[in-house]
């Protein structure tokens, strides 16, 4: 009696929240810089003008998402309490994915799986397995803690430091990151130092090269039987002045993804920026300035960290010449992918997005558009993938004394 009794009253809550769901279609989340209507409650996608990163909702389903989205409607989009940070959204829908991921897999199909004890058990049972960090179990019971608060699951988790301790038991445990030995640095950063000296007198021809490399293979798609074919002819047909046995020309931009991790290793090295902070240079942004007589190289990017609100602010960093090749080198090498880029530019009709894409595209590190990438700006793990390929080209093997 007592499980039919609460299998009636999930179904009251999931045909309560689907009602719910369907009476705020058409319901407008968000506004374009026109005034007029950007994002609608039944998107799966919330679009905010000003704010860095979209809300997506497009990897959850059924009560997860519904739930989700009215959550982050009544606390984010209406109350505003939590708009100002930037993260909550995001935090909360990658616990939703993960939370979503395990339940599923268990046979549920709501948070409200876990109001029973046994419930509460299959869930942990099947989540340690996943050897999920404790930090990031740490904030997924927050969700939890915060569908409990608004009366959206029964099960109150009382000690969830220690919950988590349990779910992340058998994790490799936190990883700390540490600074480079001496001696690995110093082969990484000569390294990179030698490929941009080598390459800047020659980032024009590598950008004329890629696009008329570019240019034959996709004309050669329409005659030849294979993309292998395609390649092969273009690279036999395309001519180029670039006198150094390394250089490459590859469909996947397996080549001028290791150059991009030359010249990041180079600009990290000599200003000290954060990820998001070296993402946002351009062509324009080193200088040198006067300081009683001396010449200071230097570079202006955005600094967001210790903003209120998130709100980005321009700041400058010392650095050194060889920044500016690195720029110059990056910036021009890639000119053929923004002229690609923005052909897709031209396409877009919606104001904000256009002026968003047109940013984007003027970035110093973006991705190269027939690779598969939606978006120019190059995210994370497109750096990562530059980084690790630069850093294995060098071949430098940890010793006893590094």
């Amino acid at each position: 009696m007592e499980n039919i009794s609460k299998q009636k009253k999930l179904e009251e809550i999931l045909n309560s929240k689907s009602e719910k769901e369907e009476q705020n279609k058409g319901v407008v989340v968000s506004y374009c810089s026109r005034g007029l209507p950007y994002s609608y409650y039944e998107d799966d996608i919330w679009i905010i003008v000003g704010k860095s990163k979209d809300i997506k909702f497009h990897l959850l389903h059924g009560n997860f998402k519904v739930i989700m989205k009215s959550l982050i409607y009544k606390k984010i989009i209406i109350a505003k309490e939590l708009l100002g940070s930037g993260t909550y959204a995001d935090n909360w829908i990658s616990a939703s994915i993960c939370i979503q991921k395990i339940i599923q897999e268990i046979g549920g199909a709501s948070y409200q799986f876990i109001d029973t004890d046994s419930g509460l058990r299959k869930f942990i049972n099947n989540a340690k397995p996943l050897k999920i960090k404790y930090k990031t179990w740490k904030n997924i019971l927050i969700l939890f803690s915060k569908l409990h608060e608004e009366g959206l699951i029964n099960r109150k988790i009382d000690h969830a430091n220690l919950l988590a301790k349990e779910l992340s038991s058998l994790s490799i445990g936190t990883q700390q990151s540490m600074a480079l030995p001496e001696k690995i640095a110093t082969e990484y950063i000569r390294s990179s130092i030698d490929a941009i000296e080598r390459y800047h007198p020659y980032r024009f021809e590598i950008n004329k090269t890629y696009k008329e490399f570019i240019e034959r293979y996709k004309k050669n798609q329409k005659t030849c039987t294979t993309n292998d074919s395609s390649k092969k002819k273009a690279k036999k047909e395309t001519l180029y002045k670039i006198p150094f046995d390394d250089f490459d020309l590859d469909i996947s931009g397996a080549w001028l993804s290791w150059l991009r991790g030359a010249c990041y290793t180079l600009i990290a090295s000599f200003t000290g920026c954060r990820d998001g902070e070296i993402k946002s240079f351009d062509l324009n942004s080193y200088s040198e300035k006067e300081y009683g007589g001396i010449s200071i190289a230097t570079v202006t990017g955005t600094h967001t960290k210790p903003s209120i609100a998130g709100i980005a602010r321009k700041t400058s960093w010392v650095t050194i010449e060889a920044t500016k090749k690195a720029i110059e080198l990056l910036w021009h090498s890639f000119d053929f992918a923004r002229e690609i880029w923005n052909l897709e530019n031209n396409k877009i009709q919606h104001f904000d997005q256009l002026q968003k894409f047109s940013v984007d595209i003027d970035s110093l590190f973006i991705n190269l558009p027939y690779t598969g990438a939606t978006k120019p700006k190059a995210g994370r793990q497109s750096i990562a993938s530059s980084l690790k390929t630069f850093v294995k080209s060098v071949g430098y093997l940890a010793k006893h004394e590094d």
